[in-house]
């Protein structure tokens, strides 16, 4: 059914009227005769599709944690029509080639399905390739070791300014995964020299906040010396 007329809907404010849609997009509001199907929506609210840039569909490589199915399913059950696959999974989508091989087993998708391109300490001359694949969003930049990181780890300021420059010349949206990966392993270190066993009631001791605010400034210096405006932060929650 690619033209259909979806009546007696509720948006958002109130009013109550009728769409005419068509291969999926709004192209007329208010009723129209001669439409070839209709789909009563009287007792439902029609709101904008939500986007989550962040999400984490595991596939390649962990797909008995998530994928593509199980992670649409939950999007449009919860009215979530775009979504932005993170690139930490195994191996990480740190190539234009492996790019390219996991937007072409998303082109079956129910909703729209984008995907983040992993940075490491020496994949530069990928991004050129890169962004030449559709459904490439920009570039994810891992301060520190998260789940799966592999080698995307770019800790290192010298590296941060190459990745940063290089989004500022290409016009690149730059997502970061901003804690402080040495004040992290010091975290551990004098955790363990108490004789302190490592475990999941330690992890907010660890990634304390001060990891994260260390590692927002950091990369706010190098971003705005790089004339980068486009930077987006993924914070953890802490318990304080």
């Amino acid at each position: 059914m690619n033209q259909f007329e979806l009546t007696n809907v509720r948006l958002y404010g109130q009013a109550i009227c009728s769409l005419g849609i068509k291969h999926g997009q709004i192209i007329h509001i208010g009723d129209r005769p001669g439409w070839l199907h209709s789909i009563n929506g009287q007792g439902h609210s029609l709101f904008y599709g939500r986007i989550d840039p962040h999400v984490h569909d595991r596939d390649p490589g962990f797909t008995h944690k998530e994928d593509k199915e199980s992670i649409q399913a939950a999007a449009i059950a919860g009215g979530t029509t775009t979504i932005v696959a993170q690139a930490n999974t195994n191996p990480c989508l740190t190539t234009a080639d492996r790019l390219a091989e996991k937007v072409k087993r998303l082109q079956s998708s129910r909703i729209t399905y984008q995907q983040w391109f992993g940075a490491t300490p020496s994949n530069y001359r990928e991004l050129k390739s890169a962004l030449a694949v559709p459904g490439f969003v920009g570039v994810k930049l891992c301060l520190a070791t998260t789940t799966a990181t592999g080698d995307m780890l770019v800790d290192k300021e010298a590296d941060q300014t190459q990745w940063c420059n290089l989004a500022a010349d290409h016009d690149v949206l730059l997502t970061v995964h901003a804690e402080n990966e040495a004040r992290i392993t010091r975290n551990q270190l004098q955790l363990r020299q108490q004789g302190i066993r490592l475990g999941l009631q330690h992890h907010c001791t660890i990634r304390d906040p001060e990891s994260e605010t260390e590692a927002v400034a950091q990369i706010l210096d190098v971003a705005l010396a790089a004339g980068l405006t486009s930077v987006t932060y993924q914070f953890r929650s802490q318990s304080r």
